[in-house]
């Protein structure tokens, strides 16, 4: 049944792939959906308050629960067309062809989009006051390591360093979402958040820019899984705005807010693959519209 819904797909337009791919790797996504629940477990009310209130992921603090539906994402690439680059997904559906750029993306989560990362230079001849004082030594620090110091809440009474923890923890969790022990943070996450600079850093443009690029270097592939970094959350909430006709057995819009990815709640964490293939995928009486 499976390989019949990918083979209609196939012939129904022309694909980036050339070929259709010989198994269906599993989909593994990093995106903590509990972020904001063990943020409050390992905060004191007043920190967790601070987190909320007075960094550049305020908004976002408030999002519902949206799962990550990694079907709904495998079928939007069984969908995608040439012409897909890095500034740009292109999937066609219902004859309607649909272009998911870091515009799109901005309008989504509401994180700053601009390309001007250049701008963030710090010393890195100084030792980092985070990775000097809670890790040792200069050195490469994975994500299971922050992960590990968070979850033992090694900052102790000082409250400062709490909230640094909780941004630097957010961060790599739900917007640059990755494989924990293979992963090394960037030097320049830990100056951000200790300088205070991180308000004003580009996480958008740096979420899309690694969401596109797995997203094109693993699923052309035939392999046993391919994995899902930066953001996948955006692009799959983008595809829910783009539906006419979404299905209220997978999602519920249930607000209209700025930005949009706080209207979403999932209802199914997995649906198969052949179920959005006959509902939100359909080729007819299927309106798609752009964002």
């Amino acid at each position: 049944m499976m390989s019949k819904i990918i083979h209609a797909f196939f012939q129904a337009v022309k694909f980036l792939g050339k070929r259709e791919p010989t198994r269906i790797p599993h989909m593994q996504c990093y995106t903590n959906i509990e972020v904001m629940k063990v943020l409050a477990t390992k905060l004191t009310s007043s920190q967790y308050k601070e987190f909320c209130g007075t960094t550049c992921f305020a908004q976002l603090s408030s999002i519902r629960r949206c799962h990550v539906q990694a079907q709904l994402i495998r079928c939007m690439f069984l969908r995608e067309i040439e012409g897909s680059s890095k500034d740009a997904i292109l999937i066609q559906v219902n004859g309607t062809t649909l272009r998911f750029t870091i515009r799109d993306f901005a309008i989504i989560t509401g994180l700053k989009c601009s390309d001007n990362e250049k701008d963030f230079v710090f010393n890195t001849e100084e030792p980092n006051k985070i990775i000097l004082q809670y890790f040792g030594v200069e050195k490469a620090i994975t994500k299971s390591q922050l992960v590990e110091k968070f979850d033992n809440k090694v900052w102790g009474d000082n409250d400062d360093d709490a909230v640094k923890f909780a941004i630097l923890f957010y961060i790599h969790s739900f917007i640059l979402s990755e494989e924990p022990t293979s992963t090394v943070i960037d030097r320049k996450d830990f100056d951000l958040v200790e300088s205070g600079r991180y308000i004003d850093y580009p996480w958008g443009k740096k979420a899309f820019d690694l969401l596109i690029l797995h997203l094109h270097t693993k699923i052309k592939h035939d392999g046993k899984y391919f994995r899902l970094y930066g953001f996948p959350l955006a692009l799959q909430v983008w595809f829910y705005e783009c539906c006419s006709n979404f299905d209220e057995e997978i999602v519920v819009k249930v607000s209209h807010h700025i930005p949009r990815i706080l209207n979403w709640k999932t209802k199914k964490d997995f649906p198969r693959l052949s179920y959005f293939a006959k509902g939100m995928f359909r080729d007819d009486n299927n309106l798609i519209r752009t964002v």
